[in-house]
């Protein structure tokens, strides 16, 4: 330090030693001698790059001392008056924006920062990790701007880069975590036409990007070869768009079906968005015999699904469906064996749904090289047999991406 300030007496007009000593004082966590010289450095005038960075400094001091926000954008905006085309200070008024939840002005600023272009290169650290930055607060404002789709697709895509450091992967996990409402957190694959499909059907030019968690929604129409107009009943619908099994067979496919939902939250959501009805119930305590009998849909339907937290419920709810009278071309059972601590229901769950006629065609399902979670079935006289016997992969896990996409 004595170095720095004894080059600042014998010139306290060269804003390199200001800077220098303002630099001292902040690594030290001295934030308001740091600040005085941030701001010497910005009234001496002679260096515009390190006027922007003192700006942008100055505005951190004030932040690390709280309560400040007003005063800290201010600084913030001063420094991109004198470089709107560089991107630091986009970055940080980003997070102030994001901090204070005025959405449109956080992602305003984020599009600004990421058009930008590196004019010269900063001399300190001030926070900002790169592009990816701006883009992962990018999403987040997106979510609280109701651009639902875009936000979880843009994330899940910058989560895969390796270039993104292991904190702000962190941050599009928990917040990924946080909006899904559940502590499970897994990556996602998604088809598109990018990707080439292993087995394909009828109708597959028509799927711009399937929903599903683990291509769930892809095998459905794989093992009904495209079918338009089907039928699903669909047992712990949660989200009514991400990641769910059943939405692309609504949309693109015309298919009817009812959904049930134990989350007050996710049921009226489901049916704010979506044509067919969802309806609010313990699936572990439903009479689907009469629910399913007044539709007047007929007996056979095209889709099962049985999704329940935690396991021992989905087995619960499994029991309630009556098979004795109504059947399901494709049943997909999360039987959640990778978290399952008794290790009990996935294997009950085989032997009721083989007593009951059905065939399992993909065991062990999981959406990484770790995870078993689910099992995929068919009720071999519902669907075409012949297509789906060299398709059979019971093993102790299938990631699910490798059996849907051409790698």
């Amino acid at each position: 330090m004595n170095k720095q300030l004894l080059s600042y007496i014998n010139d306290p007009f060269n804003s390199d030693t200001a800077f220098n000593l303002a630099e001292w004082y902040y690594r030290e966590g001295q934030t308001a001698a740091a600040l005085n010289f941030y701001l010497r450095v910005s009234e001496i005038e002679d260096n515009k790059e390190l006027t922007y960075e003192s700006l942008l400094k100055a505005g951190l001091c004030l932040k690390q001392q709280g309560n400040r926000l007003y005063s800290t954008k201010s600084f913030y905006l001063h420094a991109v008056s004198l470089y709107p085309e560089k991107a630091e200070g986009h970055f940080l008024l980003a997070e102030i924006y994001k901090d204070n939840k005025e959405w449109q002005e956080c992602y305003t600023h984020t599009q600004i920062g990421i058009a930008c272009k590196d004019l010269f290169r900063l001399r300190s650290n001030i926070g900002y990790p790169g592009v990816w930055g701006l883009e992962i607060i990018a999403g987040i404002a997106l979510w609280n701007m109701s651009r639902h789709e875009e936000c979880i697709e843009n994330l899940l895509e910058l989560y895969k880069r390796k270039e993104i450091s292991s904190d702000w992967k962190k941050i599009i996990k928990d917040f990924i975590t946080y909006i899904w409402g559940t502590d499970k957190w897994t990556e996602p694959t998604y088809y598109n036409k990018a990707k080439e499909l292993k087995y394909t059907f009828d109708n597959w030019e028509i799927i711009p990007k399937n929903q599903s968690q683990a291509f769930q929604d892809i095998f459905v129409l794989l093992a009904n070869n495209g079918k338009m107009q089907g039928k699903y009943v669909e047992i712990g619908s949660h989200d009514p768009q991400i990641h769910s099994n059943t939405y692309i067979l609504e949309k693109y496919f015309d298919w009817k079906g009812i959904s049930f939902e134990i989350d007050y939250n996710m049921w009226q959501k489901f049916n704010g968005l979506r044509e067919n009805k969802c309806y609010l119930q313990d699936a572990t305590k439903c009479n689907y015999d009469l629910i399913l009998s007044r539709l007047g849909w007929g007996y056979d339907f095209d889709y099962l699904q049985l999704d329940c937290e935690p396991p021992e419920n989905t087995f619960k709810a499994l029991l309630e469906i009556p098979f004795e009278k109504y059947r399901f071309a494709v049943i997909t059972y999360e039987h959640d064996y990778y978290c399952d601590e008794s290790k009990l229901y996935r294997d009950r769950s085989r032997r009721y749904l083989k007593a009951m006629g059905y065939e399992l065609i993909v065991g062990n399902v999981s959406v990484d090289d770790n995870s078993p979670f689910e099992d995929w079935w068919v009720h071999p006289e519902l669907v075409d047999m012949n297509r789906l016997n060299g398709m059979k992969s019971i093993t102790d896990l299938q990631n699910a991406e490798n059996y849907i996409i051409k790698q």
